[in-house]
């Protein structure tokens, strides 16, 4: 972290132990002020999974093919079939 010359604060690479509460204190000779942040940092969704990349069925049995992700945010999970939905 660090100040940029107007006084603000600067974050270059944003990790998930910045999140929380910064407060701004700004003060002169008549009184002073304040402001207060709340940052939430979130990260990409990343998909869970131990299947290999190739799975062989037999024609005709039933097929599950399981996608988990997990998120800051609940990840939407959708599916295509040879690049299309």
């Amino acid at each position: 972290m660090s100040y940029t010359h107007d006084g603000s604060l600067e974050i270059a690479t944003p990790q998930m132990n910045h999140a929380g509460r910064y407060t701004c204190h700004v003060s002169n000779l008549a009184g002073d002020d304040h402001i207060t942040y709340l940052l939430k940092v979130q990260e990409p969704p990343k998909i869970i999974s131990d299947i290999p990349g190739t799975i062989v069925v037999v024609l005709g049995l039933m097929l599950e093919i399981p996608c988990r992700a997990v998120g800051t945010s609940e990840p939407t999970i959708s599916w295509e079939k040879d690049g299309f939905q």
